[in-house]
């Protein structure tokens, strides 16, 4: 079991990592985005993971595009 969450963070960090790449981020920026993020789709569980990065990419995607 632990082995298996030690993975996931690791499998997350790099998720966020190629994020911050990916759109030029900083961590404090990613932060932001992060916080936004969770404020507006008033998410009670601010818990990063997979899955809500992947919600967080596809919405920076549509802002990093739009603009």
């Amino acid at each position: 079991m632990f082995v298996s969450i030690r993975y996931l963070i690791v499998d997350i960090a790099v998720a966020v990592i190629q994020m911050c790449r990916m759109y030029r981020l900083r961590g404090d920026s990613m932060v932001e985005e992060w916080v936004a993020f969770c404020s507006t789709k008033k998410l009670d569980n601010k818990r990063v993971t997979i899955d809500t990065l992947d919600h967080l990419e596809r919405e920076v995607t549509l802002a990093y595009y739009v603009m």
